[in-house]
């Protein structure tokens, strides 16, 4: 079974402007200075799930080295128009790297992954990052997987349940785990779920 899912890429692809003119304030500044403060200077850092780009800007901007990746080929184009980015675009079934990265940065996209295929995919994030490197993973609460009224496919989860999965497919102390009310991009109210881990080995 493919962890991507066809009618959510078809969505972003689509809606790729919209959707990036209405995150264009972003809500998780916080965790990315968090995030930053924890990474060593000038670090290689990946942003998973990069949407219109205001994170990876905001990381390389900060000196970072940043790869930035989407499985949208219309929001890797918006980030291009936008900031000047040059995206990867592939699907999570394709992300292979190995000890690659000081730092990953999947802010609300590994949600979109089908859940039964979610501990396997974590679990290759977890080898793309150095010993000792930060992981940030933000996903929406909740429980079970279904589509939203946009079609695109989301799997939730409990922040326990993240906290031991990142544990034990990462090999990562949890550094940061907490749980704020937001809205997604159907205005749907959910519980948001922002944990920052350090790979232990």
């Amino acid at each position: 079974m493919p962890e991507s899912d066809d009618n959510t890429l078809a969505f972003y692809d689509a809606e790729a402007k919209s959707y990036s003119d209405a995150f264009i304030d972003q809500r998780d500044t916080k965790h990315l200075k968090q995030f930053m403060e924890e990474l060593p200077k000038g670090g290689t850092v990946c942003d998973l799930g990069s949407g219109n780009g205001w994170a990876a800007v905001a990381l390389r901007d900060a000196g970072f080295n940043v790869t930035a990746i989407d499985g949208s080929a219309g929001l890797a184009q918006e980030a291009k128009a936008r900031h000047g980015l040059d995206v990867k675009v592939m699907r999570f079934e394709d992300f292979t790297f190995v000890d690659t990265f000081d730092g990953m940065w999947a802010a609300w996209s590994l949600h979109h992954a089908r859940r039964a295929a979610f501990p396997d995919l974590l679990q290759r994030v977890g080898k793309s990052i150095r010993d000792g490197g930060i992981l940030f993973l933000g996903m929406k609460g909740g429980d079970g997987e279904k589509r939203d009224s946009l079609d695109r496919l989301y799997a939730y989860y409990q922040i326990d349940e993240l906290k031991t999965l990142v544990a034990d497919r990462v090999g990562a102390d949890i550094l940061l785990a907490d749980t704020h009310e937001g809205y997604g991009f159907d205005g749907t109210a959910t519980p948001l779920h922002s944990l920052i881990a350090r790979k232990t080995g």
